[in-house]
């Protein structure tokens, strides 16, 4: 593959799946949101890229049990971790499930 064509596809495989799939940096960061992502959340992707994940997905765990920091702390993965996401406009979205690896 060429430089950047890795990039463009894992863009295409990561949108092609029904869900919402997102990539931060170190920071907590997002760095990377497929359409799954922003149909959920009511963000575009441009609109989250560079923005905490908290912002974006203004998750109830975001303060109290964030699924990213405690998998990268205890190297250990969360499955099927029951999640209520408030989306763009405010609207809760319980059915959400946080999977981290």
């Amino acid at each position: 593959m060429k430089k950047g064509e890795p990039d463009q596809f894992f863009n295409v495989i990561l949108n092609s799946i029904a869900d919402g799939v997102f990539t931060t940096d170190n920071e907590g960061k997002i760095t990377f949101m497929n359409k799954a992502a922003e149909a959920i959340t009511g963000f575009t992707s441009k609109e989250a890229i560079g923005r905490y994940c908290f912002d974006i997905f203004r998750a109830d765990i975001c303060q109290t049990r964030c699924a990213l920091k405690e998998t990268l702390k205890t190297k250990r993965e969360i499955t099927n971790l029951s999640v209520t996401i408030l989306n763009k406009d405010g609207k809760k979205c319980p059915s959400a499930s946080a999977r981290r690896y």
